[in-house]
C-alpha cells in the first residue's frame, strides 16, 4: 500500500504527462501481481471480479 501512496503522490506533484507515465511503469514494474488488479481497477472506475462470491460467504458463515 505504501508503494501506491507513492504512485499517487507522483501522479499528483506532476503536470507532465511523460512523467506520469513514466511514475506509471515503475509502479507496475514492481507492484506485486496480486495489487495491480486493484490499481488498474481504481483508475478505470470498474471492480475487478470476487474470487468468492456471496452466496459461498453464507454457505460459509
Amino acid at each position: 500500500m505504501k508503494r501506491f501512496t507513492e504512485l499517487i503522490q507522483q501522479l499528483e506533484m506532476s503536470n507532465k504527462t511523460n512523467d506520469k507515465i513514466a511514475a506509471l511503469v515503475d509502479y507496475f514494474t514492481e507492484a506485486d501481481n496480486l495489487d495491480k488488479p486493484y490499481v488498474i481497477a481504481m483508475f478505470t472506475g470498474k471492480r475487478p471480479k470476487r474470487p468468492v462470491n456471496t452466496a459461498l460467504i453464507k454457505q460459509w458463515a
